[in-house]
């Protein structure tokens, strides 16, 4: 218990300096619970701060910590202070993300969609973030002392991994994937590196001077593939 009274309590000193979504939240603290998407495990700390901060016994005994979870977009503390008559604080932007991180299927459906003109059945993501945002991150890290944090490139991996597969049918593999889509944060693109393919062939030599040598390349045909007679 005095674990979890102490994570809840990093989670409040965060949410008091700085306005974070779910996913951000939860990444910081990313070795609590089993089972959980950062974004599940983020709202379940903004939840458990908010029963601690109002119960229907003693009212609103922490008005900031509400106040603050507010802010974020959390809207069971939005509607406590509409209810209470407690002027609603403006949304902000998440510090980390700045919404990125509610914006992954749209990052999916980008790489499906790239993926349609290529032919796969395993695939990894990988993604670039702009050096701001790894560099909000760590700030947050070393500013809280956080000994169990995931890096944002992570989160959007495997989030958007997980989405693919559902709407593709394909396999997300660690390990010699047929192809690779690379998100771009920053540019908000992606790009698809495809594994080239190799083929094996034996021939055999039935007249004098065939040349053991590969054949040329003929024209039109792809880089590093010879041409077979």
């Amino acid at each position: 218990m005095a674990i979890s009274k102490d994570l809840l309590e990093k989670a409040r000193r965060v949410l008091a300096e700085y306005a974070l979504c779910d996913s951000c939240l939860g990444r910081l603290f990313g070795m609590a619970g089993y089972g959980l998407s950062n974004a599940e495990r983020g709202r379940a700390l903004k939840t458990l701060l908010l029963m601690e901060s109002y119960d229907a016994v003693h009212g609103l005994t922490d008005e900031k910590t509400v106040t603050c979870l507010a802010r974020t977009g959390f809207k069971p503390a939005e509607e406590l202070l509409k209810k209470l008559g407690v002027s609603e604080p403006e949304r902000q932007a998440c510090y980390i993300c700045s919404g990125v991180m509610e914006r992954l299927s749209e990052l999916a459906a980008m790489c499906v969609d790239a993926g349609k003109e290529f032919e796969y059945r395993t695939f990894q993501v990988g993604c670039k973030v702009p050096k701001e945002v790894s560099d909000r991150e760590e700030k947050l890290w070393l500013a809280f002392q956080l000994d169990a944090p995931e890096s944002i490139k992570s989160d959007i991996t495997r989030e958007v991994g997980k989405l693919i597969e559902t709407a593709t049918g394909k396999r997300y593999s660690r390990e010699d994937p047929d192809t690779v889509f690379v998100i771009d944060v920053g540019a908000w693109s992606v790009s698809v590196h495809s594994r080239p393919i190799c083929i094996y062939g034996r021939y055999r030599k039935l007249v004098r001077g065939l040349p053991p040598e590969p054949l040329a390349q003929a024209a039109g045909s792809p880089p590093g593939v010879s041409n077979i007679r």
